[in-house]
């Protein structure tokens, strides 16, 4: 029995001194100096195998994807032949190794690299959309198409290593292009308007909201599932963990996204202002560059993981092959290659099944999203259920959407499976989120998460439906509890009104009265935001009826009108005109 606990404790041991070494050799600074840290390639691929890991760490070596943009580009990208790897595996969590990242990408786009950049934006997507693609598509039609159970173990090895070599050097390599002159436009967006968030024109729909839109109507029995496979078939939960099925392999994964839809229509987003981005014509332009360029970045993403699900088929074709029991994802690339198909893979389904184990013991395991040495030499296998609340004094992070403040009751949710518990007008808190959390957005007030950038999933999908949206708020799960009266600023920075207590004991709210003609009804404010509100109340009211809001400790009545009844007894309302947030903080009565 000790030494049955003992394994987990010695394992963790292990994988700490092993991180340490790699910080150490990395040359990342002592104590508080970040070492390892979490960004929108966690997001991505959060909890890699062996095998997804060893290829997206292809893809950023020298030689690979990232590398060779940057030279088309004209980009310094110093990556080392003998350095350590920019990807890295922590306790089973994808980390960035900062010391490497800043080494390779510490000059940035020069002068000449910028000039071309801004001058060739729609040369670049034209490159993409009429040179590139079209041929591109053509031959995935065929390889898609190839019967893999007519192949012999060794061809079948080879073909493996030619497509993933072509998704390297050339398919990644036009994803890249655009993903860096993307993060390039944005940036230059949010100079030309003086560092605000830009209220990008609308451009073109994401493939993720256009799959999403498909979502309510196949609910409600108007559209067919095959619609949402054939256009998003091929993508999965974390589409780069070569282990995740595809949609198209399993229906119930799109069952549940279907079941966690709203049965309504998306909203249209409400008339944005656009005055900031218009303010100038450069200002404009680069908020239009910014906004197709967004979307082109998840056009050429979306049709690049075809290639993935192309390589998820021939592995399980190998696996089959190999006897491998479907751990052939636990395998590195280097052990795929050095396969014989006519030798006895024993010691490889070994090394596979003690791999799954080893993951198996640092499943609980939490870590913060940024790593110092210090935070490696304390570290401590604390399990994310008994973690302790941290404070709440600086929580603040990067603005990506919204053109406007927020404030709601907070919902902290640690995956997917946690969806159902989402109500109408929450903040969402999560560490990220991935395309399988998008029915939550369109009903969210606001959203906060730990991991993302200007170009995370979440920044873009949030801008596209206009809600506020802070990323890269380091501790927000830990500081936040389901709850929570949560202020969102405009400057990034996140205020908790009310804390749920230790108990569970609901959190205050906004008192309110609602001036209907001669009647007066109470309510509480569930959340606000600068257009609207959501109320709850034990009245009746009906949309399209007019009210005067009073709120608590306040002469000021605020002209509303009901829009829509969202679950019993809570209804949204919208503002006459948009509300100022000075006059919000008034006491919070229970």
């Amino acid at each position: 029995s000790n030494e049955h606990e003992g394994k987990p404790r010695a394992a963790f041991e292990i994988e700490r001194r092993r991180l340490l070494e790699l910080a150490v050799e990395s040359g990342a600074p002592e104590e508080s100096g970040t070492a390892l840290y979490q960004n929108e390639l966690s997001e991505l691929l959060p909890r890699p195998t062996p095998l997804s890991l060893s290829l997206m760490q292809s893809l950023w070596e020298p030689g690979g994807s990232t590398d060779l943009a940057c030279r088309i580009l004209g980009i310094p990208y110093e990556a080392e032949e003998e350095g350590a790897e920019l990807l890295v595996s922590a306790f089973g969590h994808l980390y960035i190794n900062r010391p490497v990242e800043k080494r390779r990408s510490a000059s940035g786009p020069g002068l000449i690299a910028s000039f071309r950049l801004t001058r060739d934006a729609w040369k670049l997507k034209q490159n993409y959309q009429e040179v590139f693609l079209p041929g591109y598509l053509s031959e995935l039609k065929i390889r898609e198409a190839i019967d893999l159970s007519r192949l012999e173990t060794s061809e079948l090895l080879e073909l493996f290593r030619q497509w993933r070599e072509n998704l390297r050097t050339r398919t990644h390599v036009q994803v890249e292009l655009i993903n860096i002159a993307a993060d390039f436009y944005m940036r230059s967006a949010e100079r030309a308007i003086r560092g605000k968030v830009p209220v990008l024109p609308e451009g073109p729909r994401t493939i993720v909201r256009q799959a999403l839109e498909l979502l309510p109507a196949i609910k409600r029995g108007e559209r067919d599932s095959a619609d949402f496979i054939e256009l998003y078939g091929h993508r999965s939960i974390h589409d780069y963990e070569l282990s995740s099925p595809r949609y198209n392999e399993d229906p119930e994964l799109l069952a549940g996204l279907v079941a966690m839809a709203s049965s309504e229509d998306h909203s249209p987003v409400t008339a944005r202002d656009q005055t900031r981005a218009a303010s100038s014509s450069i200002a404009s332009i680069a908020a239009e560059r910014a906004s197709q360029f967004q979307s082109l970045k998840e056009e050429a993403k979306h049709h690049c993981l075809r290639e993935f699900a192309l390589l998820r088929r021939l592995l399980l074709e190998l696996d089959g092959r190999l006897e491998m029991d479907g751990e052939i994802f636990q395998l590195k690339l280097e052990e795929l290659d050095g396969i014989d198909a006519d030798a006895p893979c024993a010691s490889l389904r070994a090394l596979a099944a003690k791999r799954l184990e080893e993951g198996e013991l640092f499943s609980e395991i939490a870590l913060k999203t940024k790593l110092t040495m210090t935070d490696l030499e304390k570290l401590d296998p604390t399990p994310v259920s008994e973690q302790l609340r941290t404070s709440s004094a600086d929580l603040k992070g990067l603005v990506v959407a919204g053109d406007s403040w927020a404030l709601g009751a907070a919902r902290v949710l640690n995956s997917p499976s946690e969806i159902e518990s989402f109500k109408e007008g929450e903040i969402l808190v999560a560490r990220f989120t991935d395309p399988s959390w998008t029915p939550v957005f369109s009903r969210a007030a606001g959203l906060i998460t730990e991991v993302g950038g200007r170009l995370s999933h979440a920044a873009i999908l949030a801008r596209e439906i206009n809600v506020p949206a802070i990323v890269g708020v380091e501790g927000a799960t830990s500081s936040i509890r389901t709850g929570d009266l949560v202020r969102m600023h405009q400057d990034g920075g996140i205020e908790l009104l009310a804390n749920v207590g230790a108990d569970g004991t609901a959190q205050p709210r906004l008192r309110a009265s609602l001036l209907r003609q001669n009647e007066i009804i109470e309510a509480m404010v569930v959340n606000v935001s600068r257009n609207g509100a959501m109320v709850a109340t034990k009245e009746d009211l009906l949309p399209g009826q007019d009210l005067k809001v009073v709120l608590a400790d306040s002469d000021t009545k605020i002209r509303a009108r009901v829009i829509a009844r969202k679950a019993p007894g809570q209804y949204s309302i919208r503002f006459e005109k948009p509300l100022e947030e000075k006059g919000l903080d008034g006491p919070l009565l229970s």
